[in-house]
């Protein structure tokens, strides 16, 4: 795309790297807390609309979303160490 190949190759490769860094890391989640990361940054919905689609409380979305993202920030810090 035009956006793309203004960013320039080397910037491209980062992007492109860091999101594959991301994909990898999100794998490692749980199912439960894949969803309530994709949807809160990726479909930025409110906790809420959140905790309707998990079919739970908000607070559970609150106390998921605490620990997917420490388990999420783990395995990337894992990625950039290997």
């Amino acid at each position: 795309s035009v956006a793309i190949d203004a960013m320039g190759p080397e910037r491209t490769a980062e992007r492109t790297s860091a999101a594959r860094e991301l994909r990898k890391a999100l794998e490692g989640l749980s199912p439960d807390h894949r969803e309530v990361i994709w949807l809160c940054y990726f479909e930025e919905r409110s906790l809420a609309d959140i905790a309707l689609i998990a079919g739970c409380p908000e607070n559970t979305v609150k106390t998921r979303l605490f620990h997917a993202r420490r388990q999420l920030r783990r395995e990337l810090e894992q990625l950039e160490a290997s």
